[in-house]
């Protein structure tokens, strides 16, 4: 591989660690406030993982933390319990996998097709449109 091959690669994983370390900071924080964004936070994390590197750990945790926005009541101690561990799920994935990773983890449409479908799997229309940028359906 050239040299230049090697940089833009380098430059790929450094940009999206910098990009998943800045979500985790913000989880982090969203989570100490009590804000209940910090659900929108971890599905962004979430879904930049390609399904390559989506190890079962992880996904276990997922499924067993993860709770929607529309769900999510930080004022409730066992919410903030579980978003908490999910965070602490996703700082283990990234030391299981050292966050030196292939060009794949940019992928936008991978991503895209990740928050589209989880989504779409929790019903979750009105946060769809807005995703894909979609006018209110009947609206005139």
């Amino acid at each position: 591989m050239s040299m230049e091959g090697e940089n833009e690669i380098l430059d790929v994983q450094l940009g999206w660690k910098a990009i998943f370390d800045n979500l985790q900071a913000k989880y982090a924080h969203l989570l100490s406030n009590n804000s209940p964004r910090v659900s929108d936070v971890a599905r962004t994390m979430y879904s930049m993982i390609p399904s390559a590197y989506l190890d079962q750990e992880l996904h276990d945790a997922w499924k067993k933390y993860f709770i929607p926005k529309k769900e999510l009541d930080m004022n409730k101690e066992e919410h903030q319990e579980k978003m908490s561990e999910l965070l602490r799920a996703f700082e283990d994935w990234s030391n299981r996998n050292n966050m030196w990773v292939k060009k794949e983890f940019i992928d936008q449409q991978e991503l895209l097709w990740h928050q589209v479908k989880e989504l779409a799997d929790e019903g979750d229309m009105e946060e769809l449109m807005i995703l894909l940028g979609v006018e209110e359906y009947g609206a005139d």
